[in-house]
Order: structure tokens, then sequence, then C-alpha cells
């Protein structure tokens, strides 16, 4: 099986995205009273996953975005729907340790208790021990500006071909030690 671990706020959206939603917040204060945060996605960004999904018709989402801390799993594939993502592919989210300031790690978690898992990558804007645990060859860092661009897509797509599911780059003590999760706190 082949995985894509999802962040949301820097892939599937912007600066840009915040910036509009803000404005909206303005315009009508009443229709946004009951939503604390931002829920806007980009168009762009999300058809260039999209365009992802449609190269390896049977790869999964596992949303590993903060986002899973404030919304339900079931939300979460709405929210992907109504911007033409394919929500059913959305089958799990990743477990929150540290406070999620180890991605990473709770990557490397959720892959261990499903080794039937043979190819991932991971999308994200922040790298959150990401590079240190599971090598840059499985990692496509977007940016906070700018989100998931065509070519970043296009970089998503050719690991999804040749990233295959090996030994981690850190060690278990390596990954638990406090000095790791100090140096993921400050990124």
């Amino acid at each position: 099986m082949k995985v894509i671990f999802l962040d949301f706020d820097g892939v599937l959206n912007s600066e840009g995205s915040f910036s509009y939603e803000e404005r909206l917040r303005k315009k009508f204060k009443k229709e946004f009273k009951d939503k604390p945060t931002n829920q806007t996605l980009c168009n762009v960004c999300t058809s260039n996953f999209q365009m992802i999904l449609e190269h390896y018709p049977k790869v999964k989402i596992v949303i590993s975005s903060t986002w899973r801390e404030l919304y339900s799993l079931d939300w979460l594939k709405e929210k992907l729907a109504l911007y033409g993502i394919d929500s059913s592919r959305v089958i799990d989210s990743t477990i929150i340790y540290c406070n999620g300031i180890n991605r990473g790690l709770e990557i490397k978690i959720w892959l261990d208790e499903h080794p039937q898992v043979k190819h991932y990558i991971i999308i994200d804007d922040n790298d959150w021990n990401i590079s240190q645990i599971h090598g840059t060859d499985k990692f496509v860092k977007t940016t906070w500006e700018i989100g998931l661009t065509y070519t970043h897509a296009l970089e998503a797509i050719e690991k999804l071909k040749t990233t295959k599911k090996s030994t981690f780059v850190g060690t278990q003590s390596n990954l638990l030690s406090s000095s790791s999760l100090k140096d993921s706190s400050s990124k």
C-alpha cells in the first residue's frame, strides 16, 4: 500500500488563503462567529493534490495536520471533498505525540503500527523532525507562503514512484531523547 501523510496549512492552503478568509470574517462576522480557526483551502493547491491522487489511483491518505486535533476525520473528509479531493482515500490520522512538535515521530509510530505500507511520502511545510527520521527522499517540503505548487505535485509523483519503506534514518533512542525533542521544537 502507498500512503501520503498530509498536512493542511501551508500545503492545501497558504498565506493567501488565510488573508482571504480574514477579509471574509470581517465582512461576514455573524457567519464566522462559531468558527474559531481558518477553514479555507486554496483551489489551486487542492487541485495540485488531486493531480497526485489521479496519478496514483490506489494511494491512501493519512492526515498528519494539526487540523486532526480540531476536527473529526469525517469533517476533514467533507472539507477535502468540498474542494474536489477524493476523500474516500482518507484512511486515518496520526497520533498526537509531544503536542505535535515531533510530526516525524508521530508518522513513524503510525507506520510501525501499519506494516502493510510499502511506499509513502510526507507533504508538509514544516520539517518537525521529518527529514531527520524519514530522510529527504520521502519528504515534499512546501512553503507556508505558497502551499502545494504544480512543481511540488510533480515531485510528490516522482517520490511516490521510487520511495520504498526502509530503515528509518533516526534510531529509536535518538528519536525519544530529550535533545531530539528539544531540537524539533525550535524549528
